[in-house]
């Protein structure tokens, strides 16, 4: 995996939670232990570039409907010092996130550079 994906990502989850803590801060959310974050490529590109289901996750916690935090979360997040352009909020809680051109010029330019190393991975440390 390009550095660049996993720039992103890191990017990505700082930014969600940043959102959270000043949504905390702001009363908008109850004080609550922040769920886990797991963002996925969608199957389908209609659905974004990542997708997230945080305000589902955290529908317990934060006792609110998952897409009211869903729009609390879309509506306070910065993007802009990340990768991505856009966020959205879709069907029961999703977040979906769409990529700014430049990640795809910088996951090029990643590659270019790695050359025959691009794509090498150390995941699963030798195991079978």
């Amino acid at each position: 995996m390009s550095h660049v994906v996993r720039e992103a990502k890191e990017e990505l989850k700082t930014a969600i939670i940043s959102a959270l803590r000043e949504a905390i801060s702001a009363g908008k959310l109850i004080e609550a232990e922040l769920p886990g974050i797991v963002l996925e490529v969608p199957a389908d590109t209609v659905h974004g570039d990542i997708s997230c289901n945080i305000a589902m996750a955290g529908a317990r916690a934060f006792r609110a409907a998952p897409q009211a935090i869903a729009k609390i979360i879309v509506d306070g997040i910065s993007l802009e010092t990340t990768y991505f352009e856009r966020c959205e909020v879709a069907g029961p809680g999703f977040i979906n996130f769409f990529y700014k051109r430049d990640f795809y010029s910088d996951v090029l330019l990643d590659a270019l550079k790695l050359e025959k190393d691009y794509g090498r991975s150390d995941f699963g440390g030798g195991k079978k």
